[in-house]
């Protein structure tokens, strides 16, 4: 009884046949090759989005978060009689501009970085 489904027929091929065949098989192992790194490529630039837009809903939060924490800094600082409400605003305001800075400075960074992963992955 045979191993295979069908009886094996025994048929030489010549050199340039099996040859031919190589290149065919080679070519659609390239063929697939290029598929699945386009496909990879795509799911991590949607992941890359993905990110992105939870990144952003983050930092509309915590701005949110800052606001009233801002606001509590200035009337607990204007509250003590020292200084003005204005000025008490004025410092508050300094220190979440160089905060925005700062953290602004440091998402542009990884925005590059991620940019520059996602264009070595293409070529």
């Amino acid at each position: 009884m045979s191993v295979y489904p069908f009886p094996q027929q025994h048929t030489r091929q010549s050199i340039p046949d099996l040859i031919r065949q190589l290149f065919h098989d080679l070519s659609d192992l390239i063929q697939q090759h290029i598929e699945l790194t386009k496909t990879e490529i795509k799911e991590e630039s949607q992941r890359f989005a993905k990110a992105a837009v939870f990144a952003v809903i983050g930092l509309m939060m915590a701005q949110g978060v800052l606001l009233f924490g801002g606001a509590c800094v200035v009337a607990v600082i204007a509250s003590s009689g020292q200084v003005s409400v204005a000025v008490s605003a004025l410092l508050v305001m300094l220190m979440f501009v160089a905060l925005a800075g700062i953290f602004g400075g440091l998402c542009m960074q990884q925005i590059h970085s991620a940019k520059a992963i996602l264009r070595q992955a293409r070529d």
